[in-house]
């Protein structure tokens, strides 16, 4: 007998026939290899007890002045900031002031107040803090000076909230509240508008429905950008940049300057502030006066200015590439444009055609390189050149993936293992994140190994000096931390990892007997390996297995024959981790001939 090793080399290979696949990993989940092998993902944990509200699609993590660290989190129903453990609402103002003289209408027995608030110009599902009104009905204070949902509008001059409690009796009251309507909410994800009125003024005929989708009502997505210490934010459905002062904490509130834009970037070496797809038009840039966010008006003594985006019909994507420079994609062309002074301020590079991106927050940049996805694959630009990275995952990924809400596509880097990470909506799961594909950068070959796997997260920021990375469950709000212990916020990590099938020597028929695993683990929890075998590439599958296999383990006895061998490890639990090396297999020539 002969011991054989199943050579296989890192990164799954998914989209490739069965015959060549030998050697390779076809399938993973929860695996991410490192230094050549594979191993189980880190585990994670609650940051804060307190969720996020709504789908959190855009994350910013820095440090202020003082050092306190805080991270931004933005959804189509609120800006936030988490600072010490603690979620707090940001959201800027649609307006703000004082209600008449006792503005509750509150119906004995019932929860829901009426409020009378004259030319409100609020809708459903938008919110309203009241502040200093007083008990009114049986209804405490405490119950009233909250954030409400606005649940129904009956009219221009009033809306209904719901409280904790119900009204002892009928009663109009409050005092005289103070108010503020915040933003109104966007869409959470994108749908396709059908039947009677869908799409845009003037198109198809008057009193007709719609045969097919007339109109697609995109998600709110937020830029996020720092300005100093401060947080420079803008909804592309809104157009209006907003700051977030560090030092006087309070809501974000309105910069007066900027044009109505979809997105925004910080030059910090020339502290500029750029606007992208301003006014209306979608390949105009504007660019204010170095260290002022108020001009953005071109002059002979300032560096403010305008320019239009020549290649494609919108900006999709931008990201700052430099101190000095920004890449701007557009649904064509991704172009390089850089603060060089004097009297161009600016110079555009068109750097080469593209597909489009997949939306503004399928790119990110970091040392020294830039990577976006669009449809069918991942573009890099890094060393001035532009191309698509090899990825032999990308097929099945993206046959899986919902296009419908292709903008929900979110970008990140895990730096400490210097993984590229997209987490997209799969066709079933109503537009929130569900997978992940991840380009491990530093394995070899270079750009060929990736995998997938089912984490759930819709906003991503890499690591600080004071946290692990973070990320926010897309329908549940809650906020982790990231390369910590070795569970999923105490419950089980549910990892496995396939190999294709691989021939053994000569093509011939062989008998295992014996297993020899190479394993690294650690933990009270056990994996399980499972061989299967085949006569011939697409024949019949003779199973063996699971075996245990726990850190003790030295062989595992088996009883297979065949001409090709695969296997599958895998693991559910909340005390494991393990890293796979090559394993051995104890084989003799059957004599069989078949």
């Amino acid at each position: 007998m002969a011991y054989t090793p199943i050579q296989v080399a890192p990164g799954i290979f998914s989209d490739d026939a069965p015959a060549t696949t030998a050697g390779r990993y076809v399938a993973s989940d929860m695996v991410r290899f490192h230094r050549g092998q594979p191993q189980i993902i880190g585990g994670y944990q609650l940051a804060t007890g307190t969720a996020a509200t709504g789908t959190v699609r855009k994350l910013l993590q820095w440090s202020a002045l003082d050092g306190t660290e805080l991270v931004a989190l933005a959804s189509e129903k609120r800006l936030m900031i988490l600072e010490g453990g603690i979620v707090t609402d940001i959201t800027p103002a649609a307006s703000a002031g004082t209600l008449l003289s006792n503005p509750f209408a509150m119906t004995s027995g019932s929860a829901t107040v009426t409020v009378t608030h004259a030319t409100h110009n609020a809708v459903v599902g938008q919110e309203v803090d009241f502040t200093s009104a007083t008990a009114t009905a049986g209804i405490s204070a405490d119950a009233l000076n909250l954030t409400h949902p606005i649940v129904s509008v009956p009219d221009a001059n009033s809306y209904t909230i719901t409280v904790s409690s119900n009204a002892s009796s009928s009663a109009s009251g409050g005092g005289t509240p103070g108010y503020t309507v915040l933003l109104a909410p966007g869409f959470a994800v994108s749908t396709n508008g059908f039947g009677f009125g869908a799409g845009a003024y003037g198109v198809s005929t008057w009193d007709t429905v719609r045969a097919a989708a007339a109109v697609t009502f995109s998600m709110r997505l937020w830029s996020l950008a720092l300005w100093g210490e401060d947080l420079l934010a803008v909804a592309d459905d809104v157009g209006t940049v907003v700051r977030y002062d560090t030092s006087a904490r309070g809501r974000a509130t309105t910069v007066s300057g900027p044009p109505a834009c979809e997105q925004i970037a910080v030059l910090a070496d020339s502290r500029q502030l750029v606007c992208f797809s301003c006014a209306g038009d979608k390949m105009r840039v504007d660019f204010s006066d170095k260290g002022d966010l108020s001009d953005f008006t071109a002059s002979a003594t300032d560096s403010a200015g305008s320019l239009n985006i020549a290649g494609g019909s919108e900006i999709i994507a931008v990201a700052p590439v430099s101190g000095r420079a920004v890449a701007i994609v557009t649904d064509e062309a991704f172009h390089e444009m850089s603060f060089i002074g004097g009297d161009l301020v600016m110079r555009v590079r068109r750097v080469g055609n593209t597909p489009a991106p997949l939306g503004a927050n399928a790119i990110i940049e970091s040392d020294g390189q830039l990577l976006y996805a669009v449809d069918g694959g991942v573009m890099q630009f890094a060393g001035g050149r532009l191309q698509q990275l090899p990825c032999p995952i990308a097929k099945s990924v993206f046959d899986d993936m919902d296009l419908t809400n292709r903008r929900a596509v979110q970008a990140g880097r895990n730096a400490e293992f210097n993984e590229w990470t997209f987490s997209y909506p799969t066709t079933d799961a109503a537009g929130a994140n569900d997978k992940c594909l991840v380009w491990h950068a530093s394995e070899a070959p270079a750009g060929m190994v990736w995998s997938t796997n089912t984490l759930a997260l819709s906003g991503w920021t890499d690591r600080t000096v004071g946290s692990n990375p973070l990320s926010v469950h897309p329908t549940t709000g809650a906020i982790y931390e990231h390369e910590t212990g070795t569970s999923a916020a105490g419950q089980p990590i549910v990892a496995s990892l396939t190999t294709g099938d691989t021939a053994l020597p000569d093509g011939s028929i062989y008998t295992l007997s014996r297993v020899l695993p190479d394993f690294v683990i650690a933990g009270s929890d056990s994996l399980s390996l499972t061989l299967r075998t085949r006569i011939a590439p697409l024949g019949a599958v003779t199973t063996s297995g699971p075996h245990t296999i726990a850190s003790g383990t030295t062989v595992v006895n088996t009883r297979a024959t065949g001409r090709f061998i695969a296997y599958t490890l895998s693991s559910n639990s909340s005390n494991l981790f393990w890293r796979g090396g090559t394993q051995a297999v104890e084989i003799e020539a059957s004599g069989a001939q078949r």
